[in-house]
């Protein structure tokens, strides 16, 4: 009994200045949970000073130009574009399509593209003569001041009758990624739906719908 009298006189001063140290400490400390909001604007604040994650801006961008039709070729072949080089030894067929885009949020600019689709990886869309092919490209947005935005485009172009209508539908998605000038560190994603001819000079019409960010 003495002895436990003896613990409770001797700690107890030390445990009365445990308590007054853990109650000035901030309330968030150890608590991801409590930090107050005030803390993470500033935190979000200065992430984007200094080089964060940029914000992300939703847009849409059409419209129609032309193509150029390049059958049984890939683009490597047709048109020179190495990076697009029809895989394995599959027989694809390549698209140039130049497009001027209208966009409320980026203005207007001119899109440039070569499309390999994949004729050795298709398969029917469900018609007599309509094949569903898988494909990719590479492209570049001009802007009247010069900056540009690279993209990529994945997706794949279905057709209704091959010598009848003499088109495609295509559905994919765009990927920004850089640029130069004031888009040089461009990133994005979109929806896009791309509609050429078969012909082997004809039109193109693009329509894209997503976000981007620089």
């Amino acid at each position: 009994m003495e002895l436990r009298k003896y613990l409770f006189v001797a700690f107890s001063p030390w445990v009365a200045s445990l308590a007054v140290v853990l109650s000035a400490m901030p309330a968030h400390a150890g608590n991801a949970d409590s930090i107050p909001a005030a803390s993470v604007a500033v935190a979000s604040r200065r992430s984007a000073a200094s080089g964060g994650d940029p914000p992300f801006r939703q847009f849409h961008a059409c419209g129609v130009g032309t193509s150029s039709f390049f059958p049984l070729e890939d683009c490597a072949t047709a048109v020179g574009d190495v990076a697009l080089t029809c895989t394995d030894a599959d027989i694809c067929h390549c698209w140039q399509i130049t497009i001027p885009l209208k966009s409320a949020v980026l203005g207007k600019s001119t899109l440039t593209m070569d499309l390999n689709f994949d004729l050795s990886q298709s398969v029917t869309n469900g018609t007599v003569n309509g094949l569903c092919l898988p494909g990719s490209g590479l492209g570049v947005m001009k802007f009247p001041g010069g900056a540009t935005i690279n993209v990529g485009f994945s997706g794949i172009e279905c057709d209704s009758a091959v010598g009848g209508d003499r088109s495609f539908n295509g559905n994919g998605a765009f990927q920004f990624s850089g640029g130069t000038g004031k888009y040089v560190n461009a990133i994005g994603q979109t929806n896009t739906s791309v509609s050429a001819s078969f012909a082997t000079s004809g039109s193109a019409v693009v329509a894209v719908d997503g976000s981007f960010g620089k």
